[in-house]
C-alpha cells in the first residue's frame, strides 16, 4: 500500500510537471521515481522531498541529481542488455546464412563511366544480334553489365514504377558479385547474355502468344535472370564442386549447384537493405517473377540440356491467337535464357574470343583438379588438350547450340 507521504510527493511533482516554470518541470525525474518505488533507498530518498514549501526548490535538486545519476546508470545498463540481445540476435542469424550468401556491400558504379560518349556509342549496336559486348565494356571500364542493363531495362523498370537510381544501385551489386579471377563466367558473359535474352524477347520469341498485362513483367523477369544467370561463378564446374566435396555441393545434394546458388544470390541482393527493386511491385508479381526467374537460371544447368530439348520437341504446339498455358510459358522462358546462354558462339564479332575464354577457364580447373590430386577432366589438359580445342569447339556449336538455335529460329 502506497504511503499518504508518497502519494502527497506524486501529487507535487504533477503539479510541478504542470507549471509554466521551466526548474518546476523538471521534476519529472521525481515523477519517474514515484512511479518505480520499490527499494527502501528510494523512497528514503522521497521522503526528503516531503518538505515545506519554502525547503521543497533545494531539497529537490539535491534528490533529483543524485536520482539523475541512478537513472542514468540504470539506462545505461538496459542499453547494454539491448545491444547484447541484438548482438546475438545478429550473430545467430548470420550462422544460418550461408558463406556464399554473406555479400559484401558495393558502391553504385559512378554514372559517369556509363555515360560517357564512347559508352552511349557502343551502345547503339545492342539492337542488332552481332553485338560487340566487349567494345561497351572497353568503353566502360569493365562496366558493361551495369550499362547494358540499364539501358535494356530502364523503359520496362519505368513503367512498373521503379526509379532508375534503384536499377542502378541493384545493377551495380550484381556486377559486383562477379568475379574477376575468372575467365569466361565473368560480368562481361552476364552482359552478353542480358543482350542475347533481350534481342530473343523482343523480336518475337513467343511474345504473341503472352497475355499483353504480362509484357513489362515477364522481361523484367527475363532480364534480371539473364543478369543473375552466373552471379558469382567460381570458374569451375559442378563435377569440380561435387568431386572435392565443397560446401556448395552438400547444400544443394549435388543438383544444380552452382544454377541453385546463382539464383540464391540473384534474390539476396533483391531483397537486400541496398536495393529495393522489387518494393514497387505488388505481393502477386513479386512472387510471378521469383518463379519465372528461378526456372530460367536453372534451365541453364547443361546437366539439363538434352532433356530440355527432349521436351521441347514433345511439348504440344501453342496458337499464336491464343494465350501461352502458364507451365509451358514458365517452361519456354527457361529455354529462351538456355538459347541466350549459348548465344556466344553465334556472334561473328565476338565468337574467338568467347572461344579463347571459354578454354582458358577449363583449363585453370584442370590445373586445380592436379593440385586436389584428382584425375584431370577430358578437355581440361592444357598440354594434352590445348591443340585440340578447335575441334571441340567446333562439335559443341554443331552437336548443341545449332540444334537450340535452329529451334528458337523456327519460334521466333
Amino acid at each position: 500500500m502506497t504511503s499518504p507521504h508518497i502519494e502527497m510527493a506524486t501529487e507535487n511533482a504533477r503539479r510541478m510537471l504542470a507549471s509554466e516554470r521551466a526548474d518546476f518541470r523538471s521534476a519529472e525525474t521525481v515523477l519517474y521515481v514515484m512511479g518505480q518505488m520499490t527499494a527502501p533507498e528510494a523512497a528514503q530518498e522521497v521522503e526528503r522531498v516531503v518538505t515545506p514549501h519554502e525547503k521543497l526548490h533545494g531539497a529537490f535538486r539535491r534528490v533529483k541529481d543524485e536520482l539523475h545519476a541512478l537513472h542514468a546508470l540504470q539506462d545505461a545498463e538496459k542499453l547494454l542488455d539491448v545491444l547484447q540481445n541484438a548482438e546475438h540476435q545478429v550473430r545467430a542469424k548470420a550462422a544460418t546464412i550461408p558463406a556464399f550468401l554473406e555479400l559484401r556491400g558495393c558502391e553504385p558504379v559512378p554514372r559517369e563511366l556509363t555515360c560517357t560518349d564512347a559508352a552511349q556509342r557502343a551502345l547503339l549496336g545492342c539492337e542488332r544480334w552481332d553485338f560487340d559486348v566487349f567494345a561497351l565494356d572497353r568503353a566502360t571500364n569493365g562496366h558493361a553489365l551495369v550499362a547494358l542493363g540499364g539501358r535494356l531495362l530502364g523503359e520496362k523498370c519505368s513503367s512498373l514504377n521503379i526509379s532508375s537510381d534503384v536499377l542502378h544501385a541493384f545493377l551495380s551489386s550484381l556486377e559486383g558479385v562477379y568475379r574477376k579471377d575468372v575467365a569466361y563466367h565473368t560480368a562481361t558473359h552476364a552482359a552478353d547474355v542480358v543482350h542475347s535474352a533481350a534481342f530473343l524477347f523482343r523480336n518475337g520469341m513467343f511474345l504473341p502468344s503472352v497475355d499483353e498485362s504480362q509484357v513489362a513483367l515477364l522481361e523484367l523477369a527475363v532480364l534480371i535472370a539473364a543478369a543473375a544467370h552466373d552471379a558469382a561463378h567460381p570458374g569451375v564446374n559442378a563435377d569440380f564442386l561435387m568431386r572435392t566435396s565443397d560446401p556448395l555441393a552438400v547444400l544443394y545434394n549435388d543438383k544444380s549447384i552452382l544454377e541453385n546458388m546463382h539464383a540464391a544470390i540473384c534474390f539476396r541482393l533483391l531483397s537486400g537493405v541496398e536495393s529495393t527493386l522489387l518494393a514497387a511491385l505488388e505481393p502477386a508479381q513479386r512472387s510471378q517473377l521469383r518463379t519465372w526467374v528461378i526456372v530460367m537460371i536453372l534451365a541453364t544447368d547443361m546437366k539439363g540440356h538434352y532433356s530440355l530439348m527432349t521436351e521441347l520437341a514433345e511439348i504440344e504446339p501453342w496458337a499464336f491467337d491464343s494465350v501461352m498455358p502458364t507451365e509451358e510459358l514458365s517452361f519456354v522462358l527457361g529455354v529462351l535464357l538456355h538459347a541466350a546462354d549459348l548465344g556466344g558462339p553465334t556472334k561473328p564479332s565476338t565468337v574467338v574470343r568467347w572461344s579463347r575464354r571459354v578454354a582458358e577457364e577449363f583449363f585453370e580447373q584442370g590445373v586445380k583438379e592436379r593440385e586436389h590430386g584428382l584425375k584431370v577432366s577430358e578437355g581440361f589438359d592444357r598440354e594434352n588438350s590445348g591443340k585440340l580445342w578447335p575441334q571441340r569447339n567446333a562439335a559443341f556449336i554443331n552437336f548443341i547450340v545449332a540444334p537450340v538455335c535452329a529451334i528458337v529460329n523456327n519460334t521466333c
